[in-house]
């Protein structure tokens, strides 16, 4: 196994050369992970979501759009730990 490189390798071929054997580098895949977000308020847990596959990439939009419900929510249901 090859190790994970951090370069970009440039290879000038001619044409018909590309699918040879010595112009091709193996590429080991990322792993697909999982995205977990919890939250402490002082000694006690707050609300925790794993995050979907079908929710797609993390951005700031989406990030908002999943955590904020979760974390209302649970200041609607705990009005005596959440300080203002």
């Amino acid at each position: 196994m090859t190790p994970e490189r951090h370069y970009k390798t440039w290879v000038t071929r001619i044409q018909g050369e590309e699918m040879k054997e010595t112009c091709l580098i193996d590429r080991v895949r990322k792993k697909k992970g999982w995205m977990f977000w919890g939250s402490f308020h002082g000694a006690t847990k707050g609300p925790g979501i794993f995050w979907e596959k079908d929710w797609g990439i993390i951005t700031q939009e989406s990030y908002c759009e999943y955590t904020v419900p979760v974390i209302h929510g649970w200041m609607r249901m705990n009005p005596g730990l959440v300080l203002i």
